[in-house]
């Protein structure tokens, strides 16, 4: 590994104060598995023996990362961890140096890897530079310990790195970071659980040191934030930047909403025959709102998404008349593209940066960072009443479209990017804004159907589902990319119902996209109800899925994320076999919690068929942690009442 700049003897006895807990075992290149190893494991798959990481800044525009990790494997279920490295490099980042070497229990090199060693192949897509490396080092015999140290040279920096020396699940011996600048560099830091650091100067250049020493493995809470938002962290930024061409501020949210804007600059002129399809489909439409569903779903319909990262293209995004003419682009030229067809309806709209997946991140309103993967539009509806669908801090004023989907509703953006905080880039710079959350009628299922039993416990059913937001478009991808033979497995995932056939199925409603969204289904069940004796157990929910299992926390600290609100709602006729009728029915059931209700009612009607109407809602996915007990008694309630079952006979 190349050695950092020397720096004075007490320079690097002031550095080493916050290392001081680090044990010199640590630095022990055989890295033998002592009896003290196996101890501090206790138990996990793989332990980190240490993670060294040195980022050295040259200018704005030109740094080096440097890594060391060593990593011991005890069982096959640490395998991957310490013997699978994936780097992604290309673009801005060179990849100088990837070396590898194989220990086994003694500590003794038993193999070792770099060069041409592994793989290295695209990311994704034909209109990406950026390529994964990947290398993989393993032993024959447990446990063994693999050493990877690499360097990347940057030549571009848009962000400096966030450090996470903790995987989930796996403790950890020592780990450091150092970061070098040149002396005078602003250098702006937030921390979780390590602490400010140490700061040396030496020759015009400054280093700061953070460590990490002696960490037990620990498990991200369930049913709460990832689990890199729960374990140490260390955040780094500067004030300046330069990516390819394009300098810019990280000092401001508004100075990085005006870099962002900047690219986009003269990238909107649509070309006549563009403009002249702008006008015919809006033509008759009597509200903006109407005018820019239409113009969302000519989106939808006339593009797709591929992911282009060439340059500067990770952020800058391609015009909108090389959108109208190729029909494809990525998140930021798809959303330029709409911006450019709103703004020909006369229909002002904003760029939003956001990180989106499961969770997001948890910005920081003094911490201006580069914490964004994608970019959804805010469209100004000022002449628009308030939408039902909207919860209240966030109702008037504005539509909000996920431009890269062909499944999503208008105004509607899901779990994927909804609920969190978020960049809008406006003419004059930026501004944080948190995306809007869904009220629990925005993801909705009513779920409809008649249950034909006979006498052997099987059934023939009707069932319609009538899906909404989140439901909607999860079923949209999923039947659009499967054939008719696959829809018996997904129903059957779906519901749980294991024996069951599809006699037909329509999915014909679906095809002009409405914002609800009717499946029908005729279905085959072999094991409707049990037989017991003379008797026919039915259970009351054959088509709700299984309740969430908040499984026992002792001591919860983190706080509880249930997903997006919801409501689902089944109203289930059963037609009983001829000569039975209804033995036992339980009682009405009605829950309240603050996650949500939930209602369970059952009664015969005058024809002799047994009706059965289900509800859950799920009010509030974001509880505090001190909620998560009674939200977890909630669910478990509402498993109990989903297993009830109504008992019949007959009357012969």
């Amino acid at each position: 590994m190349t050695a950092p700049p020397r720096l004075t003897f007490a320079a690097w006895c002031l550095a080493a104060a916050v290392l001081a807990a680090l044990p010199a075992r640590a630095q022990d290149a055989a890295f033998a598995v002592t009896p003290e190893t196996a101890a501090f494991a206790d138990g996990a798959p793989a332990v980190v023996r240490l993670y060294e990481t040195e980022y050295d800044v040259a200018s704005p525009g030109r740094a080096t990362t440097r890594v060391r990790l060593v990593t011991t494997a005890f069982g096959p279920a640490g395998r991957e961890a310490a013997g699978a490295l994936r780097l992604v490099h290309g673009g801005f980042r060179d990849l100088r140096r990837v070396e590898g070497t194989l220990r086994d229990a003694d500590g003794r090199v038993v193999g070792t890897a770099g060069g041409r060693d592994g793989e290295d192949r695209a990311l994704t897509s034909l209109y990406e530079d950026l390529r994964l490396r990947s290398v993989e080092l393993y032993g024959d015999r447990y446990p063994f310990t693999v050493e990877w140290a690499y360097e990347i040279e940057h030549r571009g920096v848009l962000g400096w790195p966030t450090w996470r020396p903790q995987p989930e699940g796996r403790p950890v011996e020592s780990a450091a970071f150092w970061l070098e600048v040149p002396s005078e560099t602003l250098v702006r830091t937030w921390t979780r659980d390590l602490g400010e650091g140490v700061r040396v100067r030496s020759g015009g250049r400054d280093r700061y040191a953070w460590g990490l020493a002696g960490r037990p493995a620990a498990e991200a809470e369930p049913f709460g934030p990832p689990w890199w938002d729960q374990l140490p962290v260390l955040r780094l930024g500067t004030d300046r930047f330069e990516i390819g061409d394009a300098p810019g501020r990280l000092d401001s949210w508004d100075a990085f909403g005006a870099w962002y804007g900047g690219l986009s600059q003269d990238r909107q002129a649509l070309p006549e025959a563009a403009r002249a399809a702008v006008h015919q489909i809006i033509e008759g439409a009597a509200t903006d709102r109407e005018k820019a569903r239409r113009l969302y779903r000519h989106l939808q319909q006339t593009t797709r998404y591929v992911s282009v990262q060439l340059g500067l293209g990770g952020w800058q995004p391609f015009d909108a008349a090389y959108v109208f003419e190729r029909r494809y682009g990525d998140c930021k030229a798809l959303t330029n593209y709409m911006q450019a067809l709103l703004a020909e309806a006369g229909i002002a709209s904003d760029p939003v940066l956001v990180e989106a997946g499961e969770h997001g991140s948890a910005l920081a309103e003094d911490f201006p960072d580069n914490a964004f993967n994608h970019v959804v539009l805010r469209v100004a509806l000022p002449d628009e009443a308030e939408l039902p669908m909207r919860t209240a801090p966030i109702r008037a004023g504005a539509a909000w479209l996920e431009c890269t989907s062909p499944y999503a509703a208008f105004d509607h953006l899901g779990a994927f990017t909804e609920g969190r905080p978020a960049l809008r880039v406006t003419d004059t710079g930026g501004e944080l804004v948190q995306t809007p959350v869904s009220a629990p009628d925005a993801n909705r299922t009513l779920r409809t159907a008649t249950v034909r039993l006979d006498e052997r416990g099987g059934a023939e059913a009707d069932v319609a589902w009538a899906l909404r937001g989140e439901p909607r478009a999860d079923a949209l991808a999923v039947f659009d990319r499967t054939t008719s033979a696959e829809h018996a497995g997904i129903l059957r995932e779906v519901t749980g119902l294991p024996s069951l056939d599809v006699l037909d199925f329509d999915l014909s409603g679906a095809a002009e996209r409405p914002d609800e969204v009717t499946i029908s289904a005729r279905l085959r069940i072999a094991h409707a109800a049990r037989r017991a004796g003379g008797r026919l157990l039915v259970g009351l929910a054959p088509f709700a899925g299984a309740a969430p299992a908040l499984p026992h926390v002792d001591a919860r600290a983190q706080p509880v994320w249930l997903g997006s609100a919801s409501a689902e709602r089944d109203t289930v006729r059963f037609v009983l076999p001829e000569g039975y009728g209804v033995y036992r029915l339980p009682e009405p059931v009605q829950i309240v919690s603050p996650a949500g209700r939930y209602r369970l009612e059952a009664e015969t009607t005058d024809d002799g068929a047994l009706v059965v109407v289900r509800e859950l809602v799920v009010e509030t996915p974001r509880l505090p942690a001190e909620a998560y007990d009674e939200a977890r008694a909630f669910f478990a309630a509402v498993a109990r009442a989903d297993a009830e079952q109504a008992v019949l006979r007959t009357e012969r």
